[in-house]
């Protein structure tokens, strides 16, 4: 949290913050769709940039300085609750000592760390991915409806901001099918 401000801007962070996001945001709010169909950036997930663009107008800010600034602190937010989503993933697979080690992996990487102030597209993704790893566990751990509405809402989150995102609900119901017809194969030899 002290180092937020001293991350300078990333090469590509001002065609994200408003070929993406502001473009889209603009279609949302105005349906303004000849400038969005005509952006280089229109291939791009557009969830957390909007999601940043919605603060920036949503507090009103015009300096660029701080709108850097706040999009480097949400940034790094989110990838910061993403390491607590990750940590109590790897407590259920690798135990308490291992799941910190594999925290401090991914912390102590200079590269990721970096990243995680500026890049919102990559590391938002691994952020999204970490949250739904989580709730892909709990989901399948208790099997109640708050879990699978969470795990639903996270991989439209994780698709929106990137294609590859489809990962999880592939895995998802695949893991389903097996998982149910493993019961059904145990049910039958009980």
């Amino acid at each position: 949290m002290l180092v937020f401000q001293d991350y300078g801007i990333g090469w590509d962070d001002e065609l994200a913050r408003v070929l993406t996001g502001r473009v889209n945001l603009n279609y949302i709010t105005n349906l303004d769709k000849t400038t969005l169909l005509f952006v280089a950036e229109k291939y791009h997930g557009p969830f957390f940039e909007i999601l940043l663009a919605c603060m920036e107008r949503g507090f009103k800010m015009t300096d660029t300085a701080n709108i850097y600034r706040m999009r480097h602190l949400v940034l790094f937010l989110v990838f910061f609750m993403a390491i607590i989503a990750f940590y109590k993933t790897a407590i259920k697979i690798l135990g308490k000592e291992y799941a910190l080690m594999a925290c401090l992996f991914l912390v102590l990487s200079p590269r990721l760390f970096a990243e995680s102030f500026y890049n919102s597209k990559d590391l938002v993704f691994m952020s999204f991915f970490m949250f739904n790893l989580y709730s892909f566990i709990q989901f399948f751990e208790k099997q109640n409806w708050l879990w699978a509405i969470l795990h639903g809402i996270l991989t439209a989150f994780l698709i929106a901001i990137r294609i590859l995102g489809l990962l999880i609900p592939i895995l998802t119901c695949g893991y389903w099918i097996v998982l149910t017809c493993t019961n059904t194969i145990q049910k039958k030899m009980v």
